[in-house]
């Protein structure tokens, strides 16, 4: 049974952790409801960054807009992530890498994704709907829908469903419990 103080503390946490959503909503391309973001996370190029609704970003993650980066629905994201979307070029060998600039790639997390503790998802890839990432992996590939993914790089591990239940769920809507209206980006 959780005890008053803890009770205290998690209602404090999450207050917070929506005061940082409202303060980066001012700064994020689009920022959906009930989002809550952790302690030290930090935005790089905010503007290329789209937020869903009931996202929650957990402490010390790090996210990039500068090639875009859009984050659906009901998406989990575990401590220390890092959301890359752009890379350091390192075509030419007589300039060194730090003055070859670098090139964007959007990444693209779909609804009701679990990314793990310690993942890196690297530029121009797209997780699929209801995915879930091991903690640790390396992401540089796109992800099929309800797969389970981890290891550096990453590879599907396995998928969270058989091949006729996600046909099903790919059609289905998703939508908070007892809740009966369809919940859109758009709120």
């Amino acid at each position: 049974m959780i005890s008053v103080m803890q009770h205290i503390y998690n209602k404090y946490v999450f207050f917070l952790g929506r005061l940082r959503a409202y303060f980066w909503s001012f700064f994020v391309r689009k920022m959906g409801k009930n989002v809550y973001i952790m302690d030290s996370c930090r935005f790089y190029s905010p503007a290329g960054i789209t937020i869903g609704n009931d996202v929650s970003i957990n402490h010390h993650t790090a996210l990039s807009g500068p090639g875009g980066l859009e984050i659906g629905n009901f998406v989990m994201m575990g401590s220390n992530c890092n959301i890359l979307t752009s890379n350091h070029n390192f075509d030419k060998h007589d300039v060194p890498m730090m003055f070859q600039g670098t090139k964007p790639g959007k990444v693209v997390i779909k609804d009701d994704v679990w990314l793990g503790a310690n993942v890196i998802i690297l530029p121009n890839v797209t997780v699929g709907r209801g995915s879930i990432i091991a903690a640790g992996a390396v992401v540089n590939k796109d992800v099929p829908d309800f797969s389970i993914v981890g290891g550096v790089p990453a590879k599907v591990l396995k998928y969270r469903f058989s091949p006729d239940t996600i046909k099903k769920a790919q059609k289905s809507i998703l939508r908070k419990p007892g809740v009966s209206e369809d919940v859109t980006l758009d709120g």
